[in-house]
């Protein structure tokens, strides 16, 4: 989903290194391309072990990031025609139309219904149903089998 249907990784990269200041750790900006794909998850626990900290709950964390990526996209967020008759031709050939997303649920949907293609889809696969995160194909072998 991200940088693939919502140019967001630069306002990931922003929100989630100011979620971080808050807790007194600055993140170098070639962090976020190191990680790009990881789960927040994952990179939450690479954050603790690395800066030997423990952080508040996941969940508190992304929401936080979550909401600040929303406003920054807000702003700048263009849907994209081509994406809109991409998914229209998928559907008159009678295919299936899924996501698969290291995001959590929440952030997923939030996402794709700002772009407006969120009641386009059959099937919506997110971090939050595969126990083993990118680089494990887990997420998309569940959308696949879904």
């Amino acid at each position: 989903m991200d940088g693939v249907l919502v140019d967001s990784p630069r306002y990931n990269k922003i929100a989630f290194q100011r979620v971080m200041a808050e807790h007194g750790i600055a993140i170098p900006d070639d962090y976020h391309k190191r990680h790009l794909g990881i789960s927040f998850r994952d990179t939450i626990v690479d954050v603790e072990k690395t800066h030997g900290v423990k952080l508040p709950p996941l969940m508190s964390l992304s929401q936080k990031a979550t909401a600040m990526q929303i406003e920054l996209l807000k702003t700048d967020l263009k849907p994209n025609p081509a994406l809109k008759h991409f998914f229209a031709d998928i559907k008159k050939n009678g295919l299936k139309l899924a996501v698969g997303t290291a995001s959590m649920r929440y952030r997923a949907e939030k996402f794709l219904e700002l772009l407006g293609i969120l009641k386009e889809l059959d099937v919506l696969v997110t971090s939050d149903e595969v126990q083993n995160h990118k680089p494990n194909p887990d997420i998309y072998l569940e959308t696949a089998r879904q």
